[in-house]
């Protein structure tokens, strides 16, 4: 857990269990959940899960067969902690205020009937989005940005790059004829400059602080460019601590310098160890520092 640096991702989930009343089994498609989820929770941020309705979070129970069990979704399965979680959603009406670092939208076909016509959410994304804060969707959560609108009513991502779930996946999974509408030719029909790839493989569009992915193969790749776009950071060797000679051996490992350049940054610490680089290995970098008995900050570069 990283003290220095605190993000936290407000995660919009749909409460629609079924496709339209007494339709189909759906909900998330929990890949795109789980694998997000962990992904911001390695990285060290905190992540806060909303829906419309609140509490337990529907999951489309195919995606939890056969190749819909991933990784993550086996790491869920063993962790109670994440289970409360979702199963403990807040309500959309107790999210208050645009504090949050990013909104991240999963899929799964659910979103098709509540989040596409969700006042609050869209509220909420373009709070977000005006104040340069990152705004992201996979695969079906991109009808989550539908409501997103100005005070002229126009859509605010009109002419942006922007990808999800396609016609040509839609129809390949067999539900084109249950969906209310499909989410490709929506985008486009709001002025959205749509962006596809083959079925099924990993796309991810970032146009400025927009970031969409396509399907669930695009959910890790999604949440990456997020911790991407949060910015880039310098670690900052404050002392050598207790052990010199460990702590000089961890920054050459970590920087490729030789025994001089490595006592020379503590000599004249407060020094850079490293600049420029994701949070993710910011902690990375972090860790090994302060296992060597360094006493280390980690700093935004901008």
């Amino acid at each position: 857990m990283v003290e220095s640096v605190q993000f936290i991702i407000l995660f919009i989930v749909t409460s629609m269990g079924t496709m339209g009343d007494g339709g189909k089994p759906t909900g998330v498609w929990m890949e795109e959940v789980t694998t997000p989820y962990y992904e911001f929770k390695d990285a060290g941020y905190e992540v806060v899960v909303a829906s419309p309705e609140g509490g337990v979070m529907p999951i489309d129970p195919r995606s939890m067969e056969g190749r819909g069990i991933t990784w993550s979704v086996k790491r869920y399965q063993d962790d109670e902690q994440a289970q409360a979680v979702f199963a403990n959603t807040v309500k959309l009406d107790d999210v208050v205020g645009n504090d949050y670092s990013a909104v991240f939208l999963p899929g799964g076909h659910g979103p098709m009937w509540d989040l596409a016509n969700n006042q609050q959410v869209g509220m909420i994304v373009v709070q977000h989005y005006a104040l340069g804060k990152p705004v992201a969707a996979v695969c079906h959560g991109p009808a989550g940005l539908l409501t997103a609108t100005d005070d002229y009513g126009g859509w605010i991502f009109r002419d942006k790059e922007v990808t999800g779930f396609t016609n040509a996946e839609e129809a390949a999974v067999g539900l084109t004829d249950e969906m209310p509408f499909l989410l490709e030719d929506k985008l486009v029909e709001l002025g959205g400059k749509f962006v596809r790839v083959e079925k099924f493989q990993p796309n991810v569009i970032v146009d400025g602080n927009l970031i969409t992915g396509q399907n669930p193969a695009s959910a890790a790749i999604t949440a990456e460019a997020v911790i991407a776009h949060l910015g880039e950071y310098n670690i900052i060797l404050k002392s050598f601590g207790g052990n010199k000679i460990a702590t000089i051996k961890a920054i050459r490992e970590i920087t490729g310098l030789g025994p001089r350049e490595g006592k020379d940054i503590g000599d004249n610490a407060p020094a850079a160890v490293v600049e420029g680089v994701n949070l993710r290995r910011a902690i990375e970098i972090e860790k090994k520092l302060k296992a060597a008995g360094a006493t280390v900050e980690l700093k935004a570069s901008k």
